[in-house]
């Protein structure tokens, strides 16, 4: 038997916009958006990006009761997969990717609840948008977990 990796690393970010993409105010990250996601479907270790395009039976409503107020206008979520860790801390820590961290106060405001959840996922698994509810779930009941966890 080989070496092969049976577990990749899920990751999911949600936040509330000051305004929607389509805002004027919010150009700086809306003109990015295409950019960044290239970024990181090139970047070393990525594996999938969810798109919420072809969502099933819109799965982002599952988010409403937990980032509230939920206005669908202002509401941002990001769900990939990653080959580790430290893979994904690569493209968001040391790519152009930085550079929005530094901005995100111009668009996104403070939530009380966490908006980074990351978990393990077996080789071929695609999260959904309520897989990722349930891991944000879990992280702000219970703190970091072996099923749920933050950077750090």
């Amino acid at each position: 038997m080989g070496s092969e990796k049976t577990t990749l690393l899920a990751q999911a970010n949600i936040a509330r916009l000051k305004y929607p993409l389509s805002d004027t105010r919010m150009a700086g990250m809306s003109d990015r958006i295409d950019e960044m996601n290239a970024l990181a479907e090139h970047a070393p270790g990525f594996v999938w990006r969810f798109e919420p395009d072809g969502c099933p039976d819109n799965q982002l409503d599952c988010f409403r009761e937990y980032l509230q107020p939920f206005d669908e206008a202002r509401f941002f979520f990001n769900l990939s997969v990653w080959a580790s860790a430290e893979s994904l801390r690569d493209y968001v820590f040391r790519t152009r990717h930085a550079e929005m961290l530094r901005d995100r106060d111009q668009w996104v405001e403070r939530i009380e609840v966490p908006s980074l959840v990351m978990w393990p996922v077996a080789v071929g698994e695609r999260p959904t948008a309520a897989d990722a509810l349930a891991r944000f779930q879990s992280l702000r009941a219970n703190g970091n977990t072996e099923g749920a966890f933050g950077f750090g």
